[in-house]
Protein backbone atom coordinates (compact mmCIF):
# COMPACT_ATOMS: atom_id res chain seq x y z
CA UNK A 1 0.00 0.00 0.00
CA UNK A 2 1.31 4.03 -0.64
CA UNK A 3 2.76 5.09 1.98
CA UNK A 4 0.65 7.67 3.15
CA UNK A 5 2.45 9.74 5.50
CA UNK A 6 5.13 9.66 3.10
CA UNK A 7 2.97 11.12 0.34
CA UNK A 8 1.51 14.22 3.16
CA UNK A 9 5.14 15.26 3.58
CA UNK A 10 6.08 15.13 -0.08
CA UNK A 11 2.84 17.42 -0.58
CA UNK A 12 3.67 19.26 2.35
CA UNK A 13 7.50 20.08 1.44
CA UNK A 14 6.18 20.96 -2.40
CA UNK A 15 3.97 23.72 -0.90
CA UNK A 16 6.22 25.19 1.18
CA UNK A 17 8.71 25.10 -1.55
CA UNK A 18 6.50 26.68 -3.55
CA UNK A 19 5.76 29.63 -0.87
CA UNK A 20 9.31 30.20 -0.49
CA UNK A 21 9.80 31.25 -4.05
CA UNK A 22 6.35 33.01 -4.06
CA UNK A 23 7.92 35.14 -1.36
CA UNK A 24 11.25 35.65 -2.81
CA UNK A 25 9.28 36.79 -5.89
CA UNK A 26 7.19 39.36 -3.76
CA UNK A 27 10.26 40.68 -1.80
CA UNK A 28 12.83 40.80 -4.25
CA UNK A 29 11.27 40.93 -7.67
CA UNK A 30 7.81 42.68 -7.12
CA UNK A 31 7.47 43.94 -10.74
CA UNK A 32 7.72 40.57 -12.25
CA UNK A 33 5.73 38.75 -9.14
CA UNK A 34 3.18 41.65 -10.51
CA UNK A 35 3.14 39.92 -13.35
CA UNK A 36 3.08 36.71 -12.32
CA UNK A 37 -0.51 37.18 -11.05
CA UNK A 38 -1.99 37.75 -14.13
CA UNK A 39 -0.97 34.05 -15.52
CA UNK A 40 -3.40 31.44 -14.26
CA UNK A 41 -3.05 29.75 -11.20
CA UNK A 42 -1.78 27.23 -11.88
CA UNK A 43 1.25 28.36 -13.80
CA UNK A 44 2.12 30.55 -11.25
CA UNK A 45 4.21 28.45 -9.33
CA UNK A 46 6.66 27.75 -11.96
CA UNK A 47 7.18 30.93 -12.67
CA UNK A 48 7.84 31.94 -8.66
CA UNK A 49 10.57 29.34 -9.36
CA UNK A 50 12.02 30.96 -12.13
CA UNK A 51 12.14 34.31 -10.08
CA UNK A 52 13.51 32.77 -7.01
CA UNK A 53 16.32 30.94 -9.40
CA UNK A 54 17.00 34.35 -10.67
CA UNK A 55 17.41 36.03 -7.62
CA UNK A 56 19.93 33.68 -6.46
CA UNK A 57 22.18 33.57 -9.58
CA UNK A 58 22.24 37.32 -9.85
CA UNK A 59 23.04 38.11 -6.62
CA UNK A 60 26.23 36.15 -6.55
CA UNK A 61 27.73 39.41 -7.42
CA UNK A 62 26.85 41.17 -4.36
CA UNK A 63 27.32 38.58 -2.00
CA UNK A 64 31.03 37.50 -3.54
CA UNK A 65 33.47 39.72 -3.90
CA UNK A 66 36.21 37.45 -5.40
CA UNK A 67 35.68 35.95 -9.07
CA UNK A 68 36.86 32.91 -7.89
CA UNK A 69 34.02 32.55 -5.16
CA UNK A 70 31.27 33.94 -7.74
CA UNK A 71 32.38 31.17 -9.87
CA UNK A 72 31.56 28.47 -7.07
CA UNK A 73 28.65 29.80 -6.50
CA UNK A 74 27.46 29.98 -10.34
CA UNK A 75 29.17 26.19 -10.97
CA UNK A 76 26.22 25.19 -7.68
CA UNK A 77 23.63 26.37 -10.01
CA UNK A 78 25.21 24.83 -13.11
CA UNK A 79 25.10 21.65 -11.40
CA UNK A 80 22.02 21.67 -9.55
CA UNK A 81 20.38 22.31 -12.83
CA UNK A 82 22.40 18.97 -14.00
CA UNK A 83 20.82 17.19 -11.00
CA UNK A 84 17.33 18.41 -12.12
CA UNK A 85 17.70 17.15 -15.54
CA UNK A 86 19.05 13.70 -14.12
CA UNK A 87 15.74 13.44 -11.98
CA UNK A 88 18.25 13.91 -8.73
CA UNK A 89 17.48 17.57 -7.75
CA UNK A 90 19.18 18.98 -4.75
CA UNK A 91 17.70 19.60 -1.29
CA UNK A 92 16.87 23.17 -1.82
CA UNK A 93 13.79 24.70 -2.15
CA UNK A 94 14.12 26.58 -5.29
CA UNK A 95 15.97 23.70 -7.06
CA UNK A 96 12.97 21.61 -5.75
CA UNK A 97 10.43 23.78 -7.23
CA UNK A 98 12.29 24.12 -10.59
CA UNK A 99 12.34 20.03 -10.57
CA UNK A 100 8.48 20.14 -9.88
CA UNK A 101 6.76 22.94 -11.24
CA UNK A 102 8.36 23.19 -14.56
CA UNK A 103 6.59 20.43 -16.13
CA UNK A 104 9.43 20.36 -19.55
CA UNK A 105 12.27 21.50 -17.61
CA UNK A 106 14.43 20.29 -20.59
CA UNK A 107 12.80 23.42 -23.15
CA UNK A 108 13.57 25.81 -19.90
CA UNK A 109 17.02 24.57 -19.04
CA UNK A 110 18.83 26.33 -21.84
CA UNK A 111 17.45 29.45 -20.77
CA UNK A 112 18.62 29.19 -17.35
CA UNK A 113 22.01 27.88 -18.21
CA UNK A 114 22.19 31.40 -20.32
CA UNK A 115 21.38 33.26 -16.98
CA UNK A 116 24.28 31.65 -14.95
CA UNK A 117 26.72 32.32 -18.15
CA UNK A 118 25.78 35.60 -18.11
CA UNK A 119 26.47 36.32 -14.74
CA UNK A 120 30.04 34.21 -14.91
CA UNK A 121 30.76 36.86 -17.35
CA UNK A 122 30.27 39.56 -15.45
CA UNK A 123 33.11 38.42 -13.17
CA UNK A 124 35.14 38.95 -16.23
CA UNK A 125 35.55 42.86 -15.55
CA UNK A 126 34.65 43.79 -19.06
CA UNK A 127 34.42 47.55 -19.67
CA UNK A 128 31.22 49.15 -19.62
CA UNK A 129 29.85 50.08 -23.03
CA UNK A 130 26.36 50.50 -24.45
CA UNK A 131 27.13 47.10 -26.66
CA UNK A 132 28.24 44.75 -22.81
CA UNK A 133 25.28 46.67 -20.62
CA UNK A 134 22.61 45.69 -24.15
CA UNK A 135 24.24 41.90 -24.09
CA UNK A 136 24.38 41.67 -20.29
CA UNK A 137 20.73 42.58 -20.04
CA UNK A 138 19.97 40.36 -22.86
CA UNK A 139 20.79 37.11 -21.34
CA UNK A 140 19.94 37.75 -17.80
CA UNK A 141 16.40 39.85 -17.86
CA UNK A 142 15.73 39.00 -21.87
CA UNK A 143 16.37 35.20 -21.67
CA UNK A 144 14.25 35.39 -18.42
CA UNK A 145 11.14 36.81 -19.73
CA UNK A 146 11.47 33.89 -22.67
CA UNK A 147 11.68 31.26 -20.30
CA UNK A 148 8.47 32.68 -18.53
CA UNK A 149 6.62 32.86 -21.96
CA UNK A 150 7.28 29.01 -22.23
CA UNK A 151 6.06 28.24 -18.64
CA UNK A 152 2.85 29.87 -19.97
CA UNK A 153 3.11 28.59 -23.61
CA UNK A 154 4.95 25.67 -24.38
CA UNK A 155 4.35 26.10 -27.79
CA UNK A 156 5.30 29.50 -28.37
CA UNK A 157 6.74 30.29 -31.82
CA UNK A 158 10.39 31.96 -32.36
CA UNK A 159 8.37 35.61 -33.36
CA UNK A 160 6.72 35.50 -29.70
CA UNK A 161 10.06 34.55 -28.19
CA UNK A 162 11.53 37.41 -29.72
CA UNK A 163 8.94 39.86 -28.42
CA UNK A 164 9.12 38.44 -25.09
CA UNK A 165 12.96 38.66 -24.60
CA UNK A 166 12.99 41.79 -25.96
CA UNK A 167 10.82 43.22 -23.15
CA UNK A 168 12.54 41.19 -20.61
CA UNK A 169 15.63 42.81 -22.04
CA UNK A 170 14.31 46.72 -22.28
CA UNK A 171 13.61 46.20 -18.46
CA UNK A 172 16.59 45.00 -17.39
CA UNK A 173 18.18 48.09 -18.93
CA UNK A 174 15.95 50.17 -16.74
CA UNK A 175 17.17 48.46 -14.00
CA UNK A 176 20.56 49.35 -15.19
CA UNK A 177 19.59 52.64 -15.15
CA UNK A 178 17.67 52.57 -11.97
CA UNK A 179 20.65 51.17 -10.12
CA UNK A 180 23.35 54.10 -11.35
CA UNK A 181 23.26 55.95 -8.15
CA UNK A 182 24.00 52.75 -5.89
CA UNK A 183 26.70 51.32 -8.97
CA UNK A 184 28.31 54.72 -8.96
CA UNK A 185 29.00 54.36 -5.12
CA UNK A 186 30.58 50.60 -5.20
CA UNK A 187 34.16 50.53 -5.82
CA UNK A 188 33.58 47.31 -7.22
CA UNK A 189 31.08 48.45 -10.07
CA UNK A 190 31.57 48.08 -13.60
CA UNK A 191 30.62 51.58 -14.10
CA UNK A 192 34.33 52.36 -11.90
CA UNK A 193 36.10 51.73 -15.33
CA UNK A 194 35.09 55.31 -16.35
CA UNK A 195 34.97 57.29 -13.57
CA UNK A 196 38.99 58.54 -13.83
CA UNK A 197 39.74 61.80 -15.14
CA UNK A 198 42.56 61.95 -18.13
CA UNK A 199 45.46 61.23 -15.99
CA UNK A 200 43.65 58.17 -14.86
CA UNK A 201 42.82 59.27 -11.09
CA UNK A 202 39.19 58.02 -10.35
CA UNK A 203 36.65 60.76 -9.67
CA UNK A 204 35.62 61.59 -6.34
CA UNK A 205 32.89 64.16 -6.48
CA UNK A 206 29.13 62.80 -7.20
CA UNK A 207 28.93 65.76 -9.67
CA UNK A 208 32.16 64.44 -11.48
CA UNK A 209 31.09 61.00 -10.92
CA UNK A 210 28.16 61.42 -12.78
CA UNK A 211 29.45 63.77 -15.72
CA UNK A 212 31.43 60.06 -16.66
CA UNK A 213 28.84 58.45 -17.06
CA UNK A 214 26.45 60.36 -18.59
CA UNK A 215 27.68 60.19 -22.19
CA UNK A 216 26.94 55.96 -22.11
CA UNK A 217 23.36 57.07 -19.96
CA UNK A 218 22.53 59.28 -22.69
CA UNK A 219 23.30 56.62 -25.16
CA UNK A 220 21.76 53.76 -23.35
CA UNK A 221 18.00 55.55 -22.65
CA UNK A 222 18.16 56.72 -26.34
CA UNK A 223 18.36 52.72 -26.93
CA UNK A 224 15.93 51.69 -24.42
CA UNK A 225 13.18 54.55 -26.11
CA UNK A 226 13.82 53.32 -29.44
CA UNK A 227 13.05 49.47 -28.12
CA UNK A 228 9.42 50.31 -26.27
CA UNK A 229 8.52 52.09 -29.72
CA UNK A 230 9.26 48.72 -31.37
CA UNK A 231 7.72 47.06 -28.74
CA UNK A 232 4.38 49.11 -28.39
CA UNK A 233 4.25 49.20 -32.09
CA UNK A 234 4.02 45.24 -31.64
CA UNK A 235 1.57 45.20 -28.61
CA UNK A 236 -1.32 45.31 -30.55
CA UNK A 237 -1.17 42.31 -32.10
CA UNK A 238 0.54 40.64 -29.47
CA UNK A 239 -1.98 41.15 -27.15
CA UNK A 240 -4.21 38.81 -28.86
CA UNK A 241 -2.33 35.90 -27.05
CA UNK A 242 -3.11 35.26 -23.03
CA UNK A 243 0.75 34.03 -22.52
CA UNK A 244 2.57 37.10 -24.98
CA UNK A 245 0.20 39.96 -23.12
CA UNK A 246 1.20 38.53 -19.74
CA UNK A 247 4.99 38.55 -20.26
CA UNK A 248 5.01 42.05 -22.36
CA UNK A 249 3.42 43.32 -19.25
CA UNK A 250 6.81 44.47 -18.17
CA UNK A 251 6.35 47.12 -21.08
CA UNK A 252 4.39 49.84 -19.56
CA UNK A 253 6.51 49.10 -16.64
CA UNK A 254 9.47 49.98 -18.37
CA UNK A 255 7.66 52.92 -19.55
CA UNK A 256 6.96 54.39 -16.21
CA UNK A 257 10.28 54.19 -15.27
CA UNK A 258 11.62 55.54 -18.44
CA UNK A 259 9.54 58.70 -18.45
CA UNK A 260 11.17 59.06 -14.59
CA UNK A 261 14.80 58.80 -15.72
CA UNK A 262 13.44 61.36 -18.81
CA UNK A 263 12.39 64.06 -15.81
CA UNK A 264 15.27 63.92 -14.24
CA UNK A 265 17.64 64.15 -17.13
CA UNK A 266 21.21 64.77 -16.22
CA UNK A 267 20.35 64.56 -12.04
CA UNK A 268 20.92 60.81 -12.22
CA UNK A 269 21.48 61.21 -8.60
CA UNK A 270 18.15 61.92 -7.81
CA UNK A 271 16.14 59.35 -9.63
CA UNK A 272 15.19 56.96 -6.41
CA UNK A 273 13.09 60.22 -5.78
CA UNK A 274 11.18 60.13 -9.15
CA UNK A 275 10.81 56.70 -9.73
CA UNK A 276 7.17 55.54 -9.56
CA UNK A 277 5.99 53.08 -6.40
CA UNK A 278 4.30 49.69 -6.45
CA UNK A 279 0.82 51.06 -6.33
CA UNK A 280 1.46 52.89 -9.74
CA UNK A 281 2.83 49.94 -11.14
CA UNK A 282 -0.11 48.13 -9.88
CA UNK A 283 -2.23 50.35 -11.60
CA UNK A 284 -0.61 50.48 -15.28
CA UNK A 285 -0.49 47.09 -15.23
CA UNK A 286 -4.29 46.66 -14.94
CA UNK A 287 -4.68 49.11 -17.20
CA UNK A 288 -2.51 47.42 -19.30
CA UNK A 289 -3.99 44.00 -19.12
CA UNK A 290 -7.57 45.41 -19.48
CA UNK A 291 -7.34 48.63 -21.93
CA UNK A 292 -4.13 47.95 -23.37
Amino acid sequence: MPDTGAMVRAMKNQLQNIDYCRQQAREHDPERYYISLLASANKRPGIWALIAFNQEVSKTRAVVSEAMLGEIRLQWWREALEGIAAGTPRAHPVVEALAHEIHDFLAIRRHLDAIIDTWSDDFGGEQVTLASIRKHADGTGGVLNAAMLLILNADAGASQLDLAQAAGRAWSLMGTVRALPHELATPSSDWQSLLSDAAGRPAQQAENMVSAVLPTVRKLLASLESDIANLRDALPDARRDAALRTVLGLVPLTELELRAAKRVGDDLMSLDERLPGNARKLLALMKYQFWG
